[in-house]
């Protein structure tokens, strides 16, 4: 058995649903096309994530088919987990640590991806379900759950597991309420906000341009 099946049979002990995607090499994605827009990140499967499995017999077969294959979890209520994807782009990092600084949270990074963003997992609770959709979340912050699919650490190149899996703590109300809501629209904060008294109109105007950058705006 190879090391890479002993790490991919934890991940199905812990009741996850996975399959392999293309892999890197040299810097480049080995499907072999130089413009490959999702280098190490799309599947090798027919059928994709929808292929995801926790067959050990149908996983060794995929680790020996494709020995330079990464490997992707897939998210939702398959695996009963979600995701939150920060991206190192569009302030994501920051945007994450403002909000975990005003929840006064201290959750820490399941994953660190090969450009320094961060992988929260958390576990879905009964009957819990969530799609992609990253609601009123700021901007650099995804959410993947049922439709979706993350990269596993330790089984493909340059994804680091910073925390174990084996407790993954279960998604806090806070983060539910900003997946569940919608991204409220940057014109209809300010026509709400449109009649300033007079003599609040800096005050008034700066209070709402920070709202809008905690919405990600």
């Amino acid at each position: 058995m190879t090391d890479k099946m002993k790490i991919l049979e934890r991940f199905i002990d812990i009741g996850w649903k996975i399959f392999p995607v293309y892999g890197m090499q040299n810097g480049l994605c080995n499907c072999d096309n130089s413009k490959c827009s999702s280098p190490g990140k799309h599947p090798r499967t027919k059928h994709g994530l929808k292929d995801a499995s926790d067959d050990i017999v149908t996983i060794r077969g995929w680790d020996s088919k494709f020995p330079k294959a990464n490997w992707a979890v897939r998210t939702g209520k398959e695996s009963e987990i979600l995701v939150a994807d920060v991206d190192i782009k569009n302030g994501g990092l920051d945007n994450w640590e403002e909000l975990l600084t005003i929840k006064n949270s201290d959750i820490e990074p399941n994953v660190k991806t090969p450009t320094g963003g961060h992988h929260y997992y958390f576990r879905l609770k009964l009957g819990q379900e969530f799609t992609n959709s990253s609601g009123s979340l700021p901007e650099g912050i995804d959410i993947r759950a049922n439709g979706g699919y993350v990269i596993l650490p330790e089984v493909s190149t340059n994804y680091e597991q910073l925390k174990s899996f084996e407790d993954i703590r279960e998604i806090p109300d806070w983060v539910v309420e900003h997946v569940v809501q919608k991204r409220e629209n940057p014109i209809s904060i300010i026509a709400k906000t449109s009649k300033i008294p007079v003599g609040n109109r800096n005050p008034t105007l700066f209070k709402e341009s920070c709202a809008l950058r905690r919405r990600g705006w």
